[in-house]
């Protein structure tokens, strides 16, 4: 019975972090190939329209895909290797508290939630990346070596 409750307080916990995070990423944005409206992002920089993480993620995959040059017969090994990253990328990475909502041990085991949650995500992310790499050509492991550590750094930012 302990279990289910803690499990239901995990759940609850991440389900507003979820909220948070879409909150905090969600919106407009552009689609791969569209026009845009020519606004510079909110900082001031001109870097052209902004546009959101789901659609981010959305291309870095693509173009990941096209670079690897994916087979017909890799594609299981990559689906299940684009739905784990994804599912990392967009999983929240900061535990957002208001002060005055939770207690001290409270804030500390949302935080303690949160890093069990990316470990098991990352986890589930490292197994895909392991079994689509064992599927590729050596030039394609090429490719893949000097990508991926790229796209894993900037996964951070």
């Amino acid at each position: 019975m302990k279990n289910i409750g803690r499990c239901l307080a995990v759940t609850l916990a991440l389900a507003g972090m979820v909220i948070d995070s879409h909150a905090q990423f969600g919106g407009g944005g552009m689609r791969r190939g569209q026009g845009g409206s020519g606004q510079s992002s909110p900082s001031g920089d001109n870097r052209g329209p902004s546009i959101s993480r789901t659609e981010q993620v959305t291309n870095q995959l693509y173009d990941l895909r096209m670079r690897l040059m994916i087979t017909p017969e890799q594609g299981t090994a990559w689906d299940n290797f684009s739905a784990r990253y994804r599912d990392f990328a967009m999983a929240p990475s900061r535990v957002t508290v208001d002060s005055y909502e939770l207690s001290a041990l409270q804030a500390v085991e949302r935080h303690l939630s949160l890093a069990q949650y990316r470990f098991s995500l990352a986890d589930h992310f490292s197994i895909a990346a392991k079994a689509l790499y064992a599927v590729f050509t050596p030039e394609q492991q090429n490719t893949a070596d000097q990508t991926l550590p790229k796209l894993l750094q900037n996964m951070e930012k």
